[in-house]
């Protein structure tokens, strides 16, 4: 039983072109820590990184509600600029923040708590903590994010 055990992790990808490592590596973290790690996506049952890598969607974007999560995690990439502006993404990272969740977002998807209006400013840090929100720059802090994440999980 690690740490993380009994822990519900959200890891929200784009549909195509999500970045492999920051997913893949965030997800070792958190999984080899006893987190549970659901992922999710809007429209597709199998998302592509732009290295190729392949990962299954457990549950459609728009069927998610942040309360059955301790932690939501959006993962950057190219593919991520489908969900800046997004409505649905933008009310479930307020609904997760009102709710005290654990947020996190790596580089390209931290405009999307921006946008949100929970995070002000940016990450000039390679990690950065806000509260219950961390960041990371880009995806060479992929494995020191997830250590982060799994730090704040278990307070």
């Amino acid at each position: 039983m690690g740490a993380l055990s009994g822990k519900k992790i959200l890891m929200i990808l784009s549909p195509s072109d999500f970045n492999d490592e920051e997913f893949f590596k965030t997800r070792v973290v958190l999984q080899g820590g006893g987190a549970q790690v659901i992922t999710a996506a809007l429209d597709t049952e199998e998302a592509t990184g732009m290295l190729g890598g392949k990962a299954r969607i457990d549950q459609d974007l728009a069927s998610v509600e942040a309360k059955n999560f301790d932690g939501l995690v959006f993962i950057g990439g190219k593919g991520v600029k489908k969900y800046l502006k997004d409505k649905l993404v933008k009310n479930l990272a307020q609904k997760a923040a009102a709710e005290g969740k654990i947020i996190g977002a790596i580089s390209r998807a931290i405009p999307i708590l921006v946008n949100a209006g929970i995070l002000v400013g940016k990450a000039d840090r390679s990690i950065q903590l806000c509260g219950k929100i961390i960041t990371a720059r880009d995806s060479k802090a992929a494995q020191n994010f997830g250590e982060k994440l799994g730090q704040l999980l278990k307070r």
